[in-house]
C-alpha cells in the first residue's frame, strides 16, 4: 500500500481518543470552577461586615384616652329602644365655696334664738385663705364695745393661728389661740369648742391645737347677726380667701382628735349650716338661718 493510500486510510477512521480527551476537559474545567466558587466564597465571608440585626419598627402611640361623655344607644332587635345621656358635670368634688375679697366682702344672717348660744359651743368652717398679716375673721356672733353684749367668734390672728373667742359682755371676754401657723393657698378644717363650763378648744385639721380654762367662760346673751368673713364691731377684719361648709352648734362635738368630713351634714344640735353649695347663703340646718350676700361677695367652684 502506498504512503498516501495509508494517509487516506487513517484520515477516514475515527479518533477513539476523542471522547475521552474531551470528557477529561470538562472534569478539569469544572473542578477547576469549583475551586474558584470556594476561594470567593471564603473572602465573601472572612471580609464582608456582618449584616445588622433588623429592629422591628416602633409602634404608633395610643390615642390619649379623653374624659368626654357622649351620649349612649341602646338597641334590641335591630331597633333603637332608648337613649341615655351622660350625668352633668359638677364643679369640684364638693360644689362652690363662699369666695371673700378681704376688703368689703362677707355673708350676713339675721340674729336669730337659735344661734344666741349661751352654753356649750361648737363653730367650724373650712377656709383657704391667701395671706396673713392682718386679723382675718371666719365667723362672729358679738358685738364688743357694745354694754350688755355677748357673743363669741372664731379667727385667724396675724400670724395666721386660729383664735377662738367667748364674749362676756360689752368689752369682758376668754380665748384661745391655737400654736400652729395655718399655711395658705390650701383647704383646712378649723373648729373651735366649748364644752359648756370652763374648757375651749381649737382643732385645725381635727387635732387640737390649743387649749384653754377659766371659770365663767361661757358666752353672754347678744342680739348681733351673724358674719361669715368679717367681725360686726367697728374693727371689721375681712377674710381674704374663700369659707366653706359653716357649721354652728349648741353643743361641744369634739373632743379627741378626729378626722373632719369635707362635706359637713345637720344634727341634733345643729342651729345653722351653710355649704353654699348652690351658689346661696342658705341655712340647710332647718332653722331657717338664711344669709345674705354683702360688699362684693361671691362663689367659687373650688371646695374641700
Amino acid at each position: 500500500m502506498s504512503k498516501q493510500a495509508r494517509r487516506r486510510r487513517k484520515l477516514s477512521q475515527p479518533d477513539r481518543r476523542g471522547p475521552n480527551r474531551r470528557k477529561a476537559l470538562l472534569a478539569a474545567c469544572l473542578a477547576f470552577g469549583l475551586v474558584a466558587a470556594a476561594l470567593v466564597s471564603a473572602r465573601w465571608v472572612s471580609t464582608s461586615p456582618a449584616p445588622a440585626a433588623l429592629a422591628p419598627a416602633p409602634l404608633a402611640p395610643l390615642p390619649t384616652p379623653t374624659t368626654t361623655l357622649s351620649k349612649e344607644y341602646i338597641y334590641a332587635g335591630g331597633k333603637l329602644i332608648a337613649t341615655e345621656e351622660p350625668p352633668a358635670a359638677t364643679p369640684g368634688s364638693g360644689g362652690y365655696s363662699l369666695s371673700l375679697n378681704g376688703a368689703s366682702a362677707h355673708a350676713q344672717v339675721s340674729h336669730s334664738a337659735s344661734l344666741n348660744i349661751t352654753g356649750a359651743l361648737t363653730v367650724e368652717a373650712w377656709v383657704k385663705y391667701n395671706s396673713n398679716g392682718t386679723y382675718q375673721e371666719i365667723v362672729a356672733k358679738e358685738c364688743y364695745a357694745t354694754a350688755g353684749c355677748g357673743g363669741y367668734a372664731l379667727q385667724l390672728t396675724n400670724t395666721g393661728k386660729l383664735r377662738f373667742i367667748l364674749y362676756q359682755g360689752g368689752t369682758s371676754y376668754v380665748a384661745v389661740v391655737g400654736a400652729t401657723t395655718v399655711s395658705t393657698g390650701v383647704w383646712h378644717h378649723v373648729a373651735g369648742v366649748f364644752d359648756g363650763t370652763n374648757q375651749r378648744r381649737v382643732y385645725l385639721d381635727g387635732v387640737e391645737d390649743g387649749s384653754a380654762s377659766s371659770a365663767g367662760s361661757a358666752p353672754a346673751s347678744g342680739t348681733a347677726p351673724l358674719q361669715i368673713g368679717r367681725l360686726n364691731s367697728s374693727t371689721l377684719y375681712y377674710f381674704n380667701g374663700q369659707i366653706d361648709e359653716v357649721r354652728v352648734s349648741n353643743s361641744a362635738l369634739y373632743n379627741a382628735t378626729f378626722t373632719p368630713q369635707a362635706s359637713l351634714t345637720g344634727g341634733a344640735s345643729t342651729k345653722g349650716l351653710w355649704k353654699f353649695n348652690d351658689q346661696t347663703a342658705n341655712d340647710t340646718s332647718g332653722n331657717g338661718n338664711n344669709g345674705t350676700l354683702q360688699g362684693g361677695a361671691g362663689y367659687l367652684a373650688d371646695a374641700p
